[in-house]
């Protein structure tokens, strides 16, 4: 049976993207739009601004930190680097700077709310078209449509040829077949345990967070 435990509170107040690195844990902020690196005992070892807006999911590659960026923010006052744009965002792992924008359309389908790099690939989400977008990480461009069967999808984690990919309304994690999005798996993580939301695989380890409760917990499958 699965078990969902407590691993540690995330230094932000809405955490909605994860990503494991061998430097640590990579959190994004939806409030702020910081990029946060904890290590395991959850101490910040690196924090910085970044130039994201709405920022839900985060994933690195290409030596490169990525933030999915929905735009239109809510949470905090405009600022002028703000695009109010969905899109990718490429940032210096160190110092926070902007190295790329892709514009991705968001028309029909609720932004981006997870992303995850895979051979030069990004993976996103696009919970509204109930479907995840393959985009070349150069460029943006969509190569690759997969179609998925819920809805609200979030944050994903690619292991041993297939992609995990959690669905926030339905409490689930599913491990997609890469070609059909089918899903041949599927961890339940249902109330009153934290909401999943951004999702990663660390040392081992499957960390989701919860962009309410900030709480990130680990999946006992």
């Amino acid at each position: 049976m699965t078990r969902i435990e407590f691993f540690m509170q995330a230094p932000c107040q809405m955490p909605n993207g994860l990503q494991a690195t061998s430097e640590g844990l990579w959190i994004v902020d939806q409030v702020t739009d910081d990029a946060i690196l904890v290590d395991r005992r959850g101490r910040v070892l690196r924090r910085f601004f970044t130039e994201s807006e709405n920022a839900s999911g985060v994933t690195f590659g290409g030596g490169a930190l990525w933030i999915g960026v929905n735009g239109a923010t809510t949470f905090r006052i405009h600022r002028k680097t703000d695009r109010h744009d969905t899109g990718l965002l490429k940032v210096d792992p160190h110092t926070g700077v902007t190295l790329a924008w892709h514009k991705m359309s968001g028309e029909g389908r609720d932004g981006i709310h997870g992303i995850e790099w895979v051979r030069g690939r990004i993976w996103v989400t696009r919970p509204g078209a109930k479907t995840i977008e393959i985009v070349d990480a150069k460029d943006g461009s969509v190569e690759r449509v997969v179609n998925v069967a819920l809805g609200r999808s979030h944050g994903m984690a690619w292991q041993d040829g297939h992609m995990w990919c959690v669905f926030t309304s339905d409490c689930v994690i599913c491990r997609l077949d890469p070609r059909t999005g089918k899903a041949v798996q599927t961890i339940e993580a249902p109330k009153p345990n934290p909401e999943p939301h951004g999702f990663t695989i660390w040392d081992g380890d499957m960390l989701y967070c919860d962009a309410t409760t900030g709480a990130i917990c680990r999946v006992i499958p």
